[in-house]
């Protein structure tokens, strides 16, 4: 009876051997397509913080832009102001004026004009500034999650790594364990 015994725990262990096997490479391809995770994760991670980097170049340009046409309204203010004194200067002088009062009035509409144009810029910057804000929202909805992403493929690999590292203890009890009885 004690053989029979001894053969039904040999006969176990085995049994317990082949499934430890199986936990074993389970382990390993877990591991495995953990690692891809994260790499991937932190690639997806390295290219949000590029995009961030490259949406907050955009929002500074235009800011810039903003402040080159600011700058351009000024100018066509004056000009226009210029262009209306030019225009009564050539009234006074009478017809000998008469050229200058059409030149100044041309300039007058082209300061217009100018100031028009600049407003229509100023509203698809508005636009684009917009655009801009909601990408650098998005992204950083992005670049967050990709960051919880990359912290949970890290426990995931350590917890691995220790499943991994018992699997392999038990196997070895278990290995030690079949010689003992055999």
């Amino acid at each position: 009876t004690r053989e029979r015994a001894q053969a039904e725990q040999a006969s176990g262990v085995g049994g317990t051997k082949g499934t430890k096997e199986t936990l074993l490479s389970s382990a390993k391809k877990i591991a495995e397509s953990d690692q891809t995770v994260f790499k991937s994760a932190e690639r997806t991670q390295a290219n949000d913080r590029i995009a961030a980097d490259r949406a907050n170049e955009l929002k500074r340009h235009t800011e810039r832009v903003g402040e080159i046409l600011e700058s351009i309204k000024d100018i066509a203010d004056r000009s226009g102001l210029l262009a209306l004194n030019a225009s009564l200067e050539g009234l006074r002088a009478g017809e000998a004026g008469k050229g200058f009062t059409l030149v100044a009035g041309e300039m007058r509409r082209l300061a217009e004009n100018v100031k028009d144009a600049v407003g229509n810029i100023k509203e698809l910057l508005s636009d684009i500034r917009e655009s801009a804000l909601s990408s650098v929202m998005a992204i950083e909805e992005g670049t967050r999650l990709s960051d919880r992403t990359t912290e949970s493929a890290l426990k995931i690999t350590l917890i691995t790594q220790q499943q991994q590292s018992g699997t392999e203890q038990v196997t070895q009890s278990m290995e030690e364990l079949s010689h003992l009885i055999n």
